[in-house]
């Protein structure tokens, strides 16, 4: 369902980075354990015409109140205190921006069609799901949007409407109503009443940046990547072993 939502916007004339935002934000429908809004990520991007390469990572930074010695391993591996700044919606739109062909609005669409609509859960939905019970445990909504009513079951069609409603209102008003908007601030609410430390400023504070990609030639080809402190840059040292 998410390979389809790229070939759309390939079919409607769009370019692959915006076949590629309408694939993020579809797997966030159908993939939500791989792939989401509150995400992070990066982009290596080759434009065969002019040669050019760039990496843009949108990879949210910790919040500003974070604090190692107030909390626990425990905090660490599921929770409000495990947050960082969401990143892969600023990403995906940021790409789009500015080498994207489409409206923001025609790429989100299939993933707010599957979320208002509906989508099958697979076998491995499930498997993901029941395998995080214990994490998805310490958020009431995480419990009732992946374990509730009756629990995850393969084949069952799951709809998701407050996040039609998020992309939606990001579809409609941007990074901003994401942001900076009503979003941010009852993202900023949850997290404090949970005893999170990211808030309003941390998301208003948020932007993707564009970087220079890590190069090496290999055999003759050079061989692109994105640059330290990601660990993609480990593949490059073993080519030079090589």
């Amino acid at each position: 369902l998410a390979s389809m939502a790229g070939l759309r916007m390939l079919l409607a004339g769009g370019n692959a980075v915006d076949a590629a935002a309408a694939v993020g934000a579809a797997l966030n429908v159908v993939e939500p354990f791989m792939s989401g809004v509150g995400g992070i990520g990066l982009l290596v991007l080759s434009r065969a015409r002019t040669g050019e390469r760039h990496v843009l990572d949108f990879i949210g930074g910790a919040p500003r109140a974070a604090d190692a010695a107030r909390c626990t391993d425990d905090d660490l591996v599921g929770g409000a205190k495990a947050c960082v700044t969401p990143g892969n919606l600023a990403g995906w739109l940021t790409a789009l921006e500015r080498f994207g062909t489409m409206k923001r609005a025609d790429v989100l669409a299939p993933a707010i069609e599957l979320a208002e609509r509906g989508a099958p859960l697979t076998w491995k939905n499930v498997e993901f799901f029941e395998k995080a019970r214990e994490t998805l445990a310490r958020s009431a909504e995480a419990r009732r949007l992946y374990l509730g009513d009756g629990g995850p079951r393969p084949g069952r069609v799951v709809t998701y409407k407050e996040l039609a409603g998020t992309l939606r209102q990001v579809a409609e008003g941007g990074l901003d109503a994401f942001y900076r908007g009503p979003i941010a601030k009852a993202i900023g609410q949850a997290m404090r009443e949970a005893g999170g430390w990211l808030s309003e400023e941390d998301l208003a504070a948020f932007r993707p940046e564009w970087r220079e990609p890590a190069v090496i030639t290999y055999r003759g080809h050079q061989v692109y990547s994105v640059p330290p402190p990601f660990s993609a840059f480990q593949m490059l040292l073993t080519l030079n072993i090589l």
